[in-house]
């Protein structure tokens, strides 16, 4: 018997088209016979969507949910079952069962932990951190302070609101010269490298904070490493087998 799996994926963020690819890789690689595949849609403006056109790529190059095979939904459950339901119309109707979420979500409101909450709170088991994890991590602040605290050494770093910055820019500015060139600017909670500028040179930073701030009002600007080496680890299992 296959496993319903309801793969989640979009949201408001500026990697709203991250997400899309990453989910439909994932999906194309999945094993369809162990698998099947409910795809779950969080469109810019939050709503959840569902259908077969869902599955390919240009159905987002002009999104039209009035599709017939595009529907409008929301979770419920029932005798400790999970479904997903139709929202429209006077009457729902019931179109899955969900025995467990894949979420391929990135940045804000989904990826930080704000999506977990969600399933946790309806209960639907998910293959992902829970919140506090996701949380921590996409905050690339909060992620530094709790490495360090563990003795993992993190790079010379400084951080600051927009608001901060604005008020005290002199101070901000001189904080980062002490870092030295060069460095790496970067909105504090967004990923995909998006807002993310290398400045080589003081008279470039005033630029490169300008440009994280449209994504972001919390800023981190560490000192680049050089010659670096690109590491990706995915980690399988959960508190128990640590």
């Amino acid at each position: 018997m296959k496993i319903n799996l309801g793969v989640i994926f979009g949201g408001e963020t500026v990697e709203h088209e991250v997400s899309i690819i990453s989910a439909l890789q994932a999906i194309e690689n999945l094993n369809k016979e162990k698998y099947n595949i409910i795809p779950i849609y969080i469109s810019k403006d939050k709503t959840m969507y569902t259908g077969n056109s869902l599955l390919k790529i240009d159905t987002y190059k002009n999104f039209d949910e009035k599709r017939k095979d595009i529907f409008e939904i929301s979770f419920y459950k029932e005798n400790n079952k999970f479904y997903i339901q139709t929202t429209k119309g006077l009457f729902r109707k019931t179109l899955n069962s969900i025995d467990i979420c894949l979420p391929i979500v990135h940045g804000n409101g989904v990826e930080d932990g704000t999506l977990s909450g969600f399933l946790d709170t309806i209960g639907i088991p998910y293959a992902s951190s829970k919140v506090l994890g996701s949380s921590i991590g996409q905050d690339k602040v909060v992620m530094k302070q709790v490495m360090k605290e563990s003795g993992i050494p993190v790079c010379d770093y400084v951080w600051f609101y927009d608001n901060d910055y604005y008020e005290n820019k002199d101070n901000i500015l001189n904080s980062i010269k002490k870092l030295g060139y060069p460095v790496i600017v970067k909105p504090a909670s967004l990923g995909s490298s998006v807002g993310i500028c290398a400045v080589k040179s003081e008279d470039k930073i005033e630029d490169a904070i300008e440009e994280a701030i449209k994504y972001d009002n919390k800023i981190v600007v560490e000192k680049k490493v050089e010659n670096l080496t690109e590491v990706n680890i995915s980690v399988l299992g959960d508190y128990s087998n640590q």
